[in-house]
């Protein structure tokens, strides 16, 4: 018992030592976009650290139709959710005030299809109530994105975003807003 309470206290007290070494900058980003061309809707959340030019990304996204037929909508909307751990660079223009940066990873990629067949209990008239199948895959996100940084804890910038699974690849551009310790 001792010794597991003095480990935990040595790791505990220097957290903050760790952290100075490790961690040069971090941001919580939310993201948003309207896809036209696919009538959906998709936004999320990562959680961003920054070390020595790399940067470390855990993120989260959903997405669904907003908008498919205005007269004989499909039904069910098709909904999409993905669980994100990514790893790649960035790199730092004009005084941190731009900032490039690329990742890759892997993560959790489900949802709601609809499929092809019309679902029969809504008899001969129906035109699209369609049955729907959930699915769960593996995905491999890939992310490049730009932003502008007008204050130490600020920027917004756009991300091109992709979903690259077995079920449906998803790739869009995201509106981004990020919040942090973003400059030294």
């Amino acid at each position: 018992m001792g010794k597991w309470t003095l480990i935990l206290s040595f790791f505990l007290f220097n957290i903050p030592v760790i952290q100075s070494q490790i961690i040069d900058k971090y941001s919580i980003s939310g993201k948003g976009t309207m896809d036209i061309f696919t009538d959906s809707f998709f936004e999320g959340i990562d959680l961003n650290i920054f070390s020595r030019s790399y940067i470390y990304t855990i993120g989260y996204y959903d997405g669904e139709e907003y908008f498919n037929d205005f007269l004989f909508p499909d039904s069910p909307e098709e909904k999409f959710y993905q669980f994100n751990l990514l790893f790649g660079k960035y790199i730092d223009l004009q005084r941190q005030n731009f900032r490039i940066r690329y990742q890759a990873g892997i993560g959790r990629f489900w949802g709601t299809l609809r499929t092809d067949e019309l679902d029969p209990e809504f008899g001969d008239f129906n035109v699209s109530h369609y049955l729907s199948e959930e699915f769960s895959t593996i995905g491999f996100p890939v992310k490049i994105g730009g932003r502008y940084i007008p204050f130490n804890f600020l920027s917004i910038g756009v991300d091109i975003q992709a979903n690259l699974n077995a079920e449906r690849v998803i790739i869009r551009p995201m509106l981004c807003l990020d919040i942090g310790k973003l400059k030294d």
